[in-house]
């Protein structure tokens, strides 16, 4: 299925498998929201990733990160935030890619004080946090970024990153 979901012309191969699988797990869920996110189609990922909720699908951080993807890509703020709220339910938010993700997609949504808010509530930050913090704020501001970088700087964030590689 996810050979048909990466390389495939279309996802209807893909889908395809996924509707002849008897049991579907997160593991068929996500690779389906994937397919969708990647190609472009977020609404009909967020609609795959509402059904798999409403089959009562387990989630994993993976499948979250997918799904926050989606909704940042169609704006949809409102699924988004259900999500964030499932991220706490399941207790995922100590998971950096998905916290990374959520940020995402209050930035993609231009909800930036919301982004700003989550951003110092954040226990854990490396360099795609600062930089998508950065790219958030360059979409509509000339200023904030640079305040944003120079707080990187000054919490020594920067070196922490530049050692690490």
């Amino acid at each position: 299925m996810d050979m048909y979901a990466t390389c495939g012309v279309t996802m209807r191969d893909a889908c395809v498998v996924f509707h002849d699988i008897k049991e579907k797990n997160v593991v068929s869920w996500t690779t389906l929201i994937a397919g969708y996110t990647h190609r472009g189609n977020g609404s009909r990922a967020v609609q795959i990733f509402r059904e798999m909720s409403l089959e009562g699908a387990e989630l994993n951080p993976h499948s979250i990160s997918i799904a926050v993807r989606a909704c940042a890509s169609v704006g949809s703020n409102i699924l988004g935030r259900q999500i964030h709220t499932a991220v706490i339910k399941h207790g995922f938010e100590s998971d950096l890619p998905v916290m990374n993700s959520i940020l995402d997609m209050y930035c993609r949504c231009s909800y930036l004080s919301e982004a700003k808010e989550y951003f110092n509530e954040m226990s854990e930050k490396d360099l795609i946090t600062w930089n998508t913090l950065i790219a958030g704020y360059e979409r509509s501001d000339s200023i904030e970024p640079l305040f944003i970088f120079s707080q990187m700087e000054s919490e020594g964030s920067w070196r922490d990153f530049s050692q690490r590689a």
